[in-house]
């Protein structure tokens, strides 16, 4: 048994003369979809009581019709009203795609660029340290420490892009020497098979950013992209080790 809001039928105009004799009294509908009609349901709405069970039943199921059909308009409503939302929020979303798109792909190539550099300084700085370890060991040449560096880098990159350097590090027992002011390719090369004990002596590795980056310029104008290229060939990274011959 289900009780529904009283629907006004008196505005159908097929059924205004039997919907008359209760419209005035009641305040809800009672239906019954099988089964007789209880007697308290008689008692508590006697005006039903005129009616035959058949015409009660009757009546209930048009007013079931009549909601199912007011529901399903409803829903249709809703339903339309919520595709043309989505009809104007389409427009909106383009635009702010068009905004956040741009930054967001910025960010990522920022995220993949400085990642790459710092990997490719990372191996630069243990493929020193391991040239030098091996070559402070006696009776290591210079060909030697720079083919281990060598086997280190192209893990990475194309050891050929690279400068490998096994300098005679000498200047740097020197007090006071300022190591920022150093040139190191101007340092005196060292033939580690020949080095002295305890000389101290450098391995540093250096290769141009520009040949070893991950992603290429995103500049369209030619004006910005040659300004990047020029800074771009200035840049290089590098490290170095520095040891004492045994």
């Amino acid at each position: 048994m289900r009780v529904l809001p009283f629907y006004n039928a008196t505005d159908h105009a097929g059924n205004r003369e039997k919907f008359g004799k209760i419209s005035a009294s009641l305040s809800t509908v009672t239906y019954v979809c099988s089964g007789p009609i209880s007697p308290l349901m008689r008692s508590i709405l006697p005006t039903l009581s005129s009616l035959s069970e058949s015409e009660i039943l009757t009546w209930g199921k048009h007013i079931i019709s009549l909601l199912t059909r007011q529901a399903m308009l409803k829903r249709h409503s809703r339903w339309a009203f919520n595709q043309k939302s989505k009809q104007v929020r389409s427009g909106t979303t383009l635009v702010e795609l068009a905004f956040v798109a741009p930054v967001f792909l910025v960010f990522v190539y920022a995220i993949f660029e400085f990642g790459y550099a710092y990997m490719i300084s990372n191996i630069i700085q243990e493929a020193t340290q391991e040239g030098a370890k091996l070559g402070r060991c006696e009776d290591v040449t210079t060909a030697q420490v720079e083919t281990r560096v060598r086997d280190l880098l192209d893990t990475v990159f194309d050891s050929n892009l690279a400068t490998i350097m096994v300098k005679n590090a000498s200047q740097f027992d020197t007090p006071g020497a300022d190591v920022e002011q150093i040139n190191f390719s101007e340092l005196p090369d060292l033939e580690l098979a020949n080095a002295e004990k305890a000389q101290l002596f450098i391995v540093r590795v250096e290769v141009p950013y520009k040949d070893v980056r991950l992603l290429n310029s995103f500049f369209v104008d030619p004006v910005k992209a040659a300004e990047a290229a020029d800074k771009e060939r200035n840049l290089v990274l590098s490290g170095h080790s520095v040891r004492r011959h045994e």
